[in-house]
């Protein structure tokens, strides 16, 4: 059916004589008008007397303009409406006591267009940097999400340290972890390296390969500190702490024994799986292929990487084992910090062993290159986003 927006009044209405009202979001109620004027005209779907749902994707606002990935926002806004929902972004400013301001991406007039909507039936968290959910307005949002029943995903950006205490205490997860250690002195640090020659520091709060530094000590005693732009060396290892004071900040780096893993035409790869919740279980929506060739300290696409097709060297059995691990994961995260829609992984298979190494856990996945697993990954949520708001939907009546 259509449903029709008055910016005037700020009103969603519709125009089917059959029906008095159709429930709306949480708390609104779409009502009946006849010959209304309208600026706006969206498809949603309908079931008896119960409309949408209404998504809400949360964002950051500065200086009075959203913030965030809009490409993302504008494909799964498409993705949401085809399924017959409607979406939209908002901010913690645009909260109201009983209804919720944002944009709305219109498909016919190809543009964003504002619109005040009712307080959404689930949300997708996209706040995009973790200084914001610092804030005491995230905290004010959660607590407002709390006091409404309102379900959302995902929790938070992952704190490297927190994610590996979480993976942890996971049996079937646990040989899958690099040792990895909180950085906290000197000390430790000079004689892990004393140990594994090679280590790799990282940023507890750092996406997309920022931040890190593989260090290697050599025969000469002499210490090689490895970024994605630059190698520099040092002749002690004191000269190299003087360098990088910040990693010995309270709980801000880990460090990370480098294990070898298996390479292609002698360079480092690594596998970016994409992993989804659709309410039944963690379930893969798709894997691909980075492989560093300027530098060997991350494969990360903006710093370097390049995409290779999963079908290199996918096999049955490469996928199954990435299976479990996924769904084993998902579960370990999930019983941690509540509920999880969606992240990726960064995997490599030990040389060794064959042994499937976890690098990395992301909450809010970058867009995937690969045009088919951003279209599934759009598809997945959309699905994800209206199984919750259906059962939420349940619990609240």
């Amino acid at each position: 059916m259509k449903i029709y927006y008055q910016p005037q009044k700020k009103l969603f209405f519709h125009s089917d004589p059959s029906l008095a009202s159709l429930l709306f979001g949480r708390n609104s109620y779409i009502l009946y008008r006849e010959n209304e004027p309208y600026k706006y005209c969206f498809d949603i779907s309908s079931k008896g007397t119960v409309c949408g749902p209404v998504i809400g994707i949360l964002t950051a606002k500065k200086k009075g303009s959203y913030q965030g990935n809009f490409p993302l926002f504008q494909n799964l806004q498409k993705a949401i409406q085809s399924k017959g929902g409607l979406s939209f972004v908002f901010s913690y400013s645009d909260i109201g006591k009983e209804r919720v301001a944002g944009l709305c991406f219109h498909e016919e007039k190809n543009m964003w267009v504002p619109c005040t909507f009712p307080i959404p039936n689930f949300i997708y968290n996209r706040i995009p940097s973790p200084s914001d959910e610092k804030s005491d307005e995230f905290l004010d949002f959660l607590q407002w999400a709390r006091n409404r029943n309102i379900h959302f995903f995902n929790p938070h950006f992952f704190n490297k340290w927190e994610v590996h205490q979480s993976l942890f205490q996971s049996e079937s997860v646990q040989p899958h972890l690099p040792e990895t250690r909180l950085l906290q002195n000197s000390e430790d640090l000079l004689e892990y390296l004393a140990e594994k020659k090679k280590v790799y520091i990282k940023p507890v709060l750092s996406s997309k390969g920022k931040g890190i530094r593989l260090i290697e000590l050599c025969e000469d005693g002499q210490i090689l500190c490895k970024s994605t732009k630059k190698i520099e060396k040092f002749i002690r290892f004191d000269r190299l702490i003087l360098k990088y004071p910040e990693w010995f900040e309270t709980d801000t780096f880990i460090y990370q024994e480098a294990i070898h893993c298996k390479k292609m035409n002698d360079h480092r790869y690594d596998l970016r799986v994409l992993v989804h919740n659709s309410g039944k279980g963690f379930g893969i929506t798709g894997i691909g292929i980075r492989i560093s060739e300027r530098q060997e300290v991350t494969t990360h696409v903006p710093q370097g990487g390049r995409i290779l097709p999963f079908q290199r060297i996918e096999s049955k059995e490469l996928v199954k084992r990435i299976e479990v691990l996924a769904s084993d994961c998902g579960e370990q995260l999930q019983t941690t910090f509540g509920l999880i829609g969606e992240f990726s992984m960064d995997l490599g298979i030990k040389e060794d062993s064959g042994t499937l190494i976890i690098f990395e856990i992301n909450a809010k996945p970058m867009r995937f290159d690969e045009g088919e697993i951003e279209e599934k990954r759009l598809e997945n949520l959309a699905d994800a986003f209206f199984l919750h708001s259906a059962s939420a939907r349940q619990y609240s009546t």
